[in-house]
């Protein structure tokens, strides 16, 4: 077995109308964001590591309440790369993720095309987890 290190995407959905009590200056309407990561895998092959990668991040994902009241779903979305790796770190680690959103009417291929533009951190807030509380808790 060798290392290899995945790349994929993951789509964050952000859905509901916003508690007006809970927003601040950090909310933004962005209702779409993906995230590109990328995990070390301990496998046979190039296809066994996409298996594996992909299976673990299914597994990863949840719908939660965001601090404005607001559900997010987090969803594999595709594999992006796959390299085999000359040593041997731990396996699932994550060593690399960036966010990036897609406003309301933007063409989805666009933003993904522009990635690049990383998520700032107000964006982010509209992914951060409501404190203490889950939906369906």
């Amino acid at each position: 077995m060798e290392w290899y290190s995945v790349k994929f995407l993951s789509k964050i959905t952000v859905s509901g109308e916003p508690d007006r009590d809970r927003m601040d200056d950090h909310y933004t309407d962005a209702r779409l964001f993906f995230e590109e990561s990328v995990v070390l895998v301990r496998a046979d092959s190039f296809d066994h590591a996409f298996v594996l990668a992909v299976n673990n991040a299914k597994k990863e994902y949840s719908t939660y309440e965001n601090k404005y009241g607001q559900k997010v779903t987090w969803e594999f979305d595709r594999t992006l790369d796959c390299f085999r790796l000359p040593e041997a770190p731990s396996s699932f680690a994550k060593v690399y993720s960036t966010l990036f959103p897609v406003r309301a009417g933007e063409n989805i291929g666009r933003a993904l095309h522009q990635r690049y533009e990383a998520c700032s951190p107000e964006s982010a807030h509209a992914l951060r987890r409501r404190e203490r509380m889950r939906v369906g808790e």
